[in-house]
């Protein structure tokens, strides 16, 4: 199981598409009984605009199109990271 901490940025892929959804880590872990059972470990996210991985310069961009990881996982943390705040306005 991977920790994730408030201020983590990750790549998710969207199913389906070519694109990714980018999103940082913006509050800590809560269970939300208010939520459906299978998604009641919630942490809070604010989410940038879907993304094509075509977007991002490599070496980040093949990193990004093999795996889902947060940012302090990555091989390339400096790229990520660096993306990851031009992206969502940081």
């Amino acid at each position: 199981m991977h920790e994730v901490g408030e201020g983590d940025v990750f790549y998710v892929p969207m199913s389906g598409s070519k694109n990714y959804l980018l999103g940082r880590v913006t509050g800590p872990y809560a269970y939300r009984n208010d939520f459906p059972l299978e998604h009641r470990h919630a942490i809070a996210v604010t989410w940038a605009r879907p993304f094509d991985a075509l977007d991002i310069e490599e070496p980040l961009r093949s990193q990004v199109r093999e795996t889902q990881w947060t940012i302090r996982e990555a091989p390339a943390q400096d790229s990520a990271l660096t993306f990851a705040d031009r992206r969502m306005n940081l």
